[in-house]
């Protein structure tokens, strides 16, 4: 899944989802801490970041109108893989 680590990749989101289609990112608040975490294990530096999650139960990430949201896990949408590039 996508871990987002700079303002260049969230540019490239917005360009490739058109800010009218929401993906799943690899972002899950903890039940421990209660801290988003991506699925590489690093903590979300939300400066410069707008997140939005509107009460409990919203603890899965998706990149939806431009920004990150909190959304139910169990929601149908689709995803973007991110892996290393592969030279050719």
């Amino acid at each position: 899944m996508l871990v987002i680590r700079d303002q260049r990749e969230m540019a490239f989101i917005k360009t490739i989802t058109e800010g009218k289609y929401p993906v799943w990112i690899g972002l899950h608040l903890t039940t421990t801490k209660g801290n988003w975490t991506w699925v590489d294990g690093s903590l979300l530096n939300q400066t410069g970041v707008s997140l939005s999650a509107p009460d409990t139960g919203h603890s899965c990430g998706v990149w939806k109108e431009n920004q990150i949201r909190g959304e139910i896990c169990s929601g149908s949408f689709k995803w973007i893989c991110q892996r290393e590039a592969v030279l050719i």
